[in-house]
């Protein structure tokens, strides 16, 4: 062999065992992190016998903060089993799973599902929606109603640190929610309703709603657009087994079996799905690709009148989305929301100013695939919100 292929067949040679070596330690460097599998975060609801009711939520490893039940401890798996396969398998009740179909095809309470799902999403909570609870209900004297959705429900939140006890800790108030999962402002306009007419029974004196940028009316076209950028909430292994480029969804296939790989994958993920829908969300709130938003904030005005003619204040507090807020995407569009809604003269506070002066670094989302705010989260917006009321 001429000494000029030698040296080529030799560079080849070390190129390669560079490239296995830096793939291996690679490898070595994701196992020795604990990447988790790439996986949903799980939701269940059950109705309880007597109707309540109950929910569960379940994230993989790495929460931002730390949830009450760790499914990885004998005594939380033994709880959690035999409450759930009670209501759920032999105490009449039904389950209905919203998220990870792929990964749990059988019910929850199937038998090894909680050994699977401990493996999958330990950190779970469990909470129920009914309206005398903790989440729903708090504090003494004239009452605060709050609209919204699952930003005020308190999705991924314990019950102790929802912004309901939140806000009545710090105002020294009653405070009540009407809030409801999924809700957008025609939602909305229906708790208004329900809120006016307990106010009576509940003194109330002061709604507040809590403005989140998917809220508004929309187009056809916009609301036909598929769920995985619909919000900035879940990133769903279906999404990466359905990217465009063949090299991503080679890579996704091979998670289940090398670490480095999940690693890169679920990253790419969440970069893809997070382009996506910031793009979704500037479309949502541009009254040029959304029609429908001058008649949000129409709607709006109507339910300031409302509460007004019953002798109860109105405002809006205008809720950011959990991101770096030293590069907030969207503060174009917040400030647009608060222009539109001062010109109808309906009283309107733009979190994001708060939330700017006090995040300061730290982690403020349930988890990194699910955006809803966490507990430090709801605290500044509980601060934010009393402080006009002192």
């Amino acid at each position: 062999m001429p000494s000029s292929a030698r040296r080529i067949a030799f560079a080849a040679v070390a190129v390669t065992l560079v490239c296995t070596a830096a793939l291996a330690i690679g490898e070595l460097a994701a196992r020795f992190a604990h990447v988790p599998p790439l996986t949903d975060r799980l939701e269940l609801s059950a109705i309880e016998p007597g109707g309540r009711s109950v929910a569960l939520d379940c994230y993989p490893e790495r929460p931002t903060l730390a949830l009450p039940i760790d499914l990885r401890r004998a005594g939380d798996a033994a709880a959690f089993a035999q409450r759930y396969q009670a209501v759920v398998a032999r105490g009449g009740g039904r389950s209905v799973p919203t998220q990870s179909r792929d990964e749990f095809p059988a019910p929850i309470a199937a038998a090894g599902a909680i050994a699977r799902l401990a493996t999958l999403a330990p950190h779970c909570l469990t909470y129920n929606a009914a309206a005398t609870t903790l989440r729903s209900l708090a504090g003494a004297g004239d009452t605060i109603a709050l609209l919204g959705d699952s930003f005020v429900v308190g999705q991924g939140v314990p019950d102790e640190d929802t912004l309901v006890p939140r806000l009545a800790a710090a105002t020294g108030r009653r405070v009540r929610s009407y809030a409801r999962f999924g809700a957008d402002v025609a939602d909305v306009q229906a708790q208004l309703a329900r809120a006016l007419a307990d106010r009576e029974s509940e003194r109330l004196r002061d709604v507040i709603y809590v403005f989140v940028l998917n809220d508004p009316l929309m187009s056809p076209q916009l609301a036909e657009q598929p769920l995985e950028i619909n919000r900035l909430m879940n990133v769903r292994p279906s999404h990466a087994a359905t990217d465009p480029r063949r090299w991503a969804r080679l890579l996704a296939s091979l998670a289940g079996h090398s670490a480095l790989a999940r690693l890169l994958a679920r990253q790419l993920l969440i970069r893809r799905v997070g382009a996506a829908t910031i793009a979704w969300y500037r479309a949502v709130l541009d009254p040029r690709s959304n029609p429908a938003l001058e008649r949000t904030f129409d709607l709006i005005a109507h339910m300031r009148d409302d509460a007004t003619a019953a002798g109860v204040t109105f405002r809006v507090a205008v809720h950011p989305l959990m991101m770096d807020f030293g590069h907030y995407p969207f503060a174009d569009e917040h400030a647009r929301v608060v222009a539109a809604l001062a010109r109808r003269g309906v009283a309107v506070h733009d979190l994001l100013g708060d939330f700017r002066r006090e995040a300061q670094g730290r982690k403020l989302t349930i988890h990194e695939i699910d955006s809803h705010p966490n507990a430090i989260a709801v605290g500044i917006t509980a601060q934010a919100l009393a402080a006009s009321y002192r």
